[in-house]
């Protein structure tokens, strides 16, 4: 769903359970997830019957100031299963949470890892444990930890920068750090096609989808130029590459600068 928000729709109760049974038919749609198991306590999990972002939004706005009676100091959106890498990244709702919290001035980390760290769902429709899960996590508290000795008792992150992690798909407890950054490489992209059953795509993953119109995804060809090396759709087949982002859509003050002098004539009239 990316960035979509539902906009004054009522989060009316489920209709279906939630995924891996976290609500079940007739609970709120917004709640504490009402799933027991005798390994585990959820009793600090909830769910929204939503967007990323309304679940970010939840957490911030309801959760957030009656555990803390305050904003949280960081915002971890992820693991997700599915790295995002590339100009695909405006389309994640991975991401898309970590720029929303940011704009609110917190500190915030997205990380993404490859479809196999998610489990198996059993006949009760539960997932089950994944080992690369810990591997990835493991990671991510690592990394965590370096930023938070690195602050000491200043901000995890400067104001306006926001991270973005992806793992490469065979991770391991041993697999090395790389500063990455998106760049203009994609290793895939989204592309419209009128005929949905003919995408080779779909053919591949063994989609019924019939013959229609669609969104599809574009795998590139190309090998990456020689200053394309650091972006993050090439760092991330090997390493775990970090990239800072920018909060938002504004450019750098050299850009700004070239727009005002570009225009000078029609901002002064």
């Amino acid at each position: 769903m990316g960035a979509a928000v539902k906009f004054l729709k009522p989060i009316k109760p489920l209709t279906n359970a939630c995924l891996n049974n976290a609500g079940s038919i007739g609970d709120p749609g917004v709640g504490p997830v009402t799933k027991k198991e005798k390994a585990f306590d959820y009793r600090d999990f909830f769910y929204v019957n939503g967007t990323p972002i309304m679940a970010t939004a939840y957490g911030l706005d309801i959760l957030a100031p009656t555990r803390w009676d305050s904003t949280p100091d960081l915002v971890i959106s992820g693991p997700n299963q599915g790295q995002n890498v590339g100009s695909i990244v405006i389309s994640s709702g991975t991401v898309s949470n970590v720029q929303f919290a940011a704009s609110r001035g917190i500190t915030a980390i997205a990380f993404s890892a490859d479809e196999n760290t998610e489990g198996e769902v059993d006949e009760s429709g539960n997932h089950t444990d994944n080992p690369l899960s810990r591997i990835v996590a493991d990671h991510a508290v690592t990394l965590l930890s370096e930023l938070l000795t690195k602050a000491d008792k200043g901000p995890i992150l400067p104001a306006g920068l926001v991270l973005n992690v992806n793992f490469p798909q065979e991770v391991t407890s041993s697999s090395a750090w790389s500063f990455s950054r998106i760049g203009s490489y994609n290793e895939f992209e989204a592309v419209f096609t009128e005929d949905l059953s003919k995408d080779p795509v779909a053919r591949n993953y063994g989609l019924k989808v019939g013959a229609y119109p669609g969104v599809s995804v574009a795998f590139n060809t190309e090998k990456p130029a020689a200053d394309q090396l650091e972006d993050e759709s090439v760092v991330y087949k090997n390493t775990i590459a970090v990239s800072a982002m920018q909060v938002a859509y504004d450019h750098s003050p050299s850009g700004q600068q070239w727009l005002r002098l570009q225009l000078h004539d029609l901002f002064s009239k």
